[in-house]
């Protein structure tokens, strides 16, 4: 009876502690959402939310007019943009604006990407996999565990990226345009915005590898589309 009660204490308290790392993992995120200044733009707030209406909507119409996506603008300082598993495709103000003045490739390459992340299911994959390691660590190994945890999250994320460029790229040229866009794009950015860190934790690779991967004819579909000078 006692032995009982000792293992149903323990299973109180592993569920306890896995509560308790939950909701400090959402109290996180939430404070990074804010610190990051990510607050949705209301109708007309922002620059170019139309425009990048109509850049998801080429890319999808193109690919899957069967698909709706929905565009959002973020008061985002930051260069950045994202998914989530409801079909939205966000992106901040400071890099839309910047993608603007460069051209109508520039948007719609980015526009290919994100999509392609939703097409692959990649928030999902992500999150299983946090939740799986979460769970695997409420254990006495708990603190050792952590780094190989972030180490395969960083690793999936990495390989989403490139494969999210594969599809980008034959998402493009249904759309009219041609992996010389995309790739005149990876180049932008890599002179332009800040290049991921040569780390095992990095979650992009560097873009310098991202081209690479582009510039191989083996990896994807013949190009047929017209280069947009």
């Amino acid at each position: 009876m006692k032995s009982q009660s000792l293992g149903l204490r323990n299973l109180k308290s592993g569920k306890t502690l896995q509560a308790l790392i939950f909701s400090i993992m959402l109290f996180m995120q939430i404070g990074c959402v804010k610190q990051m200044g990510q607050h949705p733009c209301a109708v007309n707030e922002c620059y170019g939310q139309d425009v990048w209406q109509q850049a998801i909507d080429h890319i999808a119409s193109h690919n899957f007019p069967e698909e709706q996506y929905i565009g959002k603008v973020y008061s985002d300082r930051l260069n950045n943009a994202w998914t989530t598993d409801d079909n939205k495709v966000n992106i901040s103000e400071d890099l839309l604006t910047k993608l603007i003045h460069m051209g109508d490739a520039y948007i719609l390459s980015v526009s290919a990407h994100e999509i392609s992340h939703i097409r692959s299911h990649h928030y999902s994959l992500k999150a299983s996999l946090s939740q799986v390691s979460l769970l695997g660590s409420l254990d006495s190994d708990h603190f050792s565990r952590q780094k190989k945890k972030h180490e395969a999250e960083a690793r999936l994320s990495r390989k989403h990226e490139l494969e999210a460029d594969k599809l980008a790229v034959q998402y493009m040229e249904k759309a009219g345009y041609h992996r010389k866009d995309y790739l005149k794009f990876l180049k932008w950015m890599e002179k332009n915005l800040k290049d991921a860190s040569p780390s095992e934790l990095a979650t992009h690779p560097r873009i310098k590898e991202r081209i690479a991967r582009v510039e191989e004819p083996t990896s994807f579909l013949i190009s047929r589309g017209p280069s947009h000078e």
